[in-house]
């Protein structure tokens, strides 16, 4: 069934050969769903010959040698959604285990995500479903759960922003969502008339009010390590809240600086790496391209006192994204965090990192089907490979969160 495919060496397809020969008979969308039903010993097991096979193929080298299980195997996601259907009138929650190659279907609650947002949702459901909320329902397309394991925010995905449709979003709040669960701490709206597939999606610069608060505080707080965060709903997260603190330990081990040195915090999102190993380094530069993110990195800073140490930038990086923000280094070791999305880093940025001679390289790398072409690209820019390692960030799914460090 699989194997027909040989054109495909994915990490993805490199796991699900495995668990295919154990399980024949089961198709790829079973295949997935399969992932979170094992034993957890039994997936890593799965997962690191999947990594060594596709480092292998791939002529990755070295290759990983552990995964870090996660804290939390089960039961851990701090970030989850349900795309909200409209079936003859009757609304229903949906979701994906796999929001690109699976279609929102699944209703059975899923083993990745806490007790508490299963029975939300199950009780949103029932709520939707009664009369006074059908303008809502039909202007509904994602309803989202953030924060941590205690505390909880909620946020109405909604393509018409209304009176009617506030009217009832307050209502909901009001009268139902403090009742269906105790830990939500603030609801939120945000705004997405072109009904994206990304639940948030702030591509469309016309919308004027994107996010609206519609009680409680209008940030999140969260808390690693002692450090602290505010972050608006909207903005990226990790989605494992359980690893955070040992994914920040292992970045700082792996880059283990020396006095005065200085640190390029690339991708840096709302702060979380820049301000975590502040105390670390003599100055920290983080460049965002988002612009909610990048101010909630700048406003961190007075919260954790970092601020004098740190300078944010807000730019997409890019060809000269890298030189126009950062002056030559000409009296301190420089170091690079650099934390891309899925797709990984451009081939010109990397350039101009390694242009810039840095002491040491470390790349978190969410796509593992992006490591060889990374690493190819870092290569051409005369640095080499020296260490990976991976962490089970994505427990039940086919992904890894993967630690490159490259030198000269």
């Amino acid at each position: 069934m699989l194997k027909n495919q040989v054109a495909d060496i994915s990490f993805e397809r490199h796991l699900f050969e495995l668990l295919a020969e154990k399980y024949p008979k089961l198709r790829s969308f079973e295949l997935l769903e399969t992932l979170g039903q094992l034993p957890y010993e039994e997936e890593l097991q799965y997962k690191r010959a999947a990594m060594k096979a596709f480092c292998a193929t791939n002529r990755v080298q070295p290759a990983p040698t552990t995964i870090m299980p996660s804290i939390k195997p089960r039961n851990y996601r701090t970030t989850t959604k349900r795309k909200v259907i409209n079936e003859r009138g009757t609304f229903r929650l949906l979701f994906s285990e796999d929001g690109k190659a699976s279609p929102y279907g699944n209703t059975n609650p899923s083993v990745l995500e806490p007790w508490e947002h299963t029975e939300l949702y199950r009780g949103l459901a029932v709520e939707l479903n009664h009369p006074r909320y059908k303008a809502l329902g039909k202007a509904l397309n994602f309803i989202i759960i953030r924060g941590d394991y205690e505390k909880r925010v909620l946020v109405f995905n909604i393509s018409e922003m209304s009176g009617p449709i506030v009217k009832q979003l307050k209502v909901i709040t009001e009268t139902a969502v403090t009742k269906l669960d105790k830990g939500i701490v603030s609801c939120h709206s945000f705004h997405d008339p072109e009904r994206s597939r990304f639940y948030f999606d702030s591509s469309n610069e016309d919308v004027k009010l994107r996010l609206k608060t519609l009680f409680g505080p209008s940030k999140i707080d969260l808390t690693f390590n002692d450090v602290k965060f505010k972050v608006v709903p909207s903005v990226f997260s990790q989605i494992n809240g359980s690893m955070v603190t040992n994914m920040i330990s292992r970045v700082k081990y792996l880059l283990s600086p020396d006095p005065g040195c200085h640190l390029v915090d690339l991708y840096c999102g709302y702060g979380l790496f820049s301000h975590a190993l502040a105390p670390l380094f003599a100055h920290v530069i983080g460049i965002e391209s988002n612009q909610e993110s990048a101010r909630a990195a700048i406003e961190n800073g007075k919260l954790n006192r970092t601020a004098e140490k740190i300078r944010i930038y807000v730019a997409r990086i890019s060809k000269g994204t890298v030189n126009n923000c950062l002056a030559r280094v000409t009296c301190h070791p420089e170091y690079f965090l650099c934390d891309p999305p899925r797709q990984g880093m451009d081939h010109i940025a990397i350039a101009e990192v390694c242009a810039r001679q840095p002491e040491k390289i470390v790349l978190a790398c969410c796509g593992t089907d992006a490591i060889p072409d990374q690493v190819n690209s870092f290569k051409r820019g005369g640095y080499y490979l020296q260490h990976a390692e991976c962490l089970d960030m994505f427990p039940g799914t086919p992904h890894l969160e993967t630690l490159l460090v490259f030198t000269q």
